[in-house]
């Protein structure tokens, strides 16, 4: 009986159409296959390769700029592919929501101590801060995943 897996990995790709990956592998095109879809020639750490169409491997995948460690770059790039929005609550706090491409909604808030001194843009940007903290530690979560596995101790065997 099949059963629901998370699996996150990390992988290596280029371009490739699946008329390239055919030719790459050696193979003769099946039948009916349309050889101009655009998608990703795909190879895991194993050496297993495999083609995915481009709007699948896009979904799935986030290019990061390293293979052991989450970049600065890496922050500033999956933030940018959200949205993020500043309001003032009561007299003296900014709250950021930010939407991240995958749904995940977070919010962080700043409060300065003299409601004459509430400044919404220097509100956010402290706000946003405590956001990209976050990120650094859900993104690093994912890539040690990916680069570690996940170590089972129990099974309903």
């Amino acid at each position: 009986m099949l059963k629901t897996y998370l699996r996150i990995h990390l992988v290596q790709a280029e371009p490739m159409t699946r008329g390239e990956y055919n030719t790459h592998r050696g193979w003769s095109p099946p039948a009916g296959e349309d050889q101009t879809e655009r998608g990703y020639h795909v190879v895991y750490p194993d050496g297993y390769e495999s083609w995915c169409p481009k709007f699948e491997f896009e979904r799935q995948g986030f290019q990061i700029q390293s293979e052991n460690a989450i970049t600065k770059r890496d922050i500033d790039a999956f933030r940018a592919i959200g949205t993020q929005t500043a309001t003032k609550i009561g007299k003296k706090t900014t709250l950021v929501s930010r939407t991240y491409s995958t749904g995940i909604e977070d919010y962080a808030t700043s409060s300065c101590v003299d409601p004459a001194n509430f400044d919404l843009d220097t509100g956010a940007m402290f706000a946003a801060q405590k956001l990209d903290d976050r990120l650094w530690m859900f993104l690093g979560w994912a890539l040690a995943w990916a680069l570690n596995g996940v170590c089972q101790k129990f099974s309903d065997d």
